[in-house]
């Protein structure tokens, strides 16, 4: 998900990520209380003064998704069309890279067999009571 948000924002590359994150490459950072996707448009940037920045959390492929020339591009565009960066860095990326994240909860035998009241604190008599 990338953010409609007017603007760029200013992370840290961790020690691990150092090197491996190039323009182009897509990135999970934090936004406020979310984690969302991004695309790093530039390296090697001073933070402005009194900017304290927070590190990516993690890089979300091996190799950059767009090349630098496309950034600029993408960059150019949303300047001149007053258009969230994060809209037109979207648009240019290869369909199907957008991730998500859903929680998924199966039942396991376990947790079946309780629901079928085996292994319950209550006895059979009292729960079939209770259940009537």
């Amino acid at each position: 998900m990338f953010s409609p948000v007017p603007g760029r924002y200013t992370y840290r590359l961790p020690a691990h990520l150092d090197g491996r994150a190039q323009v182009g490459s897509r990135v999970l950072v934090r936004f406020g209380n979310r984690a969302i996707n991004g695309v790093v448009v530039r390296v090697g940037v001073t933070p402005p003064e009194g900017v304290t920045p927070v590190e990516l959390s993690e890089l979300l492929e091996p190799a950059p998704s767009l090349s630098g020339e496309l950034v600029e591009l993408c960059l150019w565009i949303a300047d001149y069309y007053e258009a969230p960066p994060g809209e037109v860095l979207r648009g240019a990326l290869p369909a199907g890279t957008q991730t998500g994240v859903r929680s998924v909860y199966a039942l396991t035998a376990a947790g079946r067999a309780a629901a079928e009241g085996q292994g319950a604190a209550i006895p059979a008599k009292q729960r079939a009571k209770a259940w009537s």
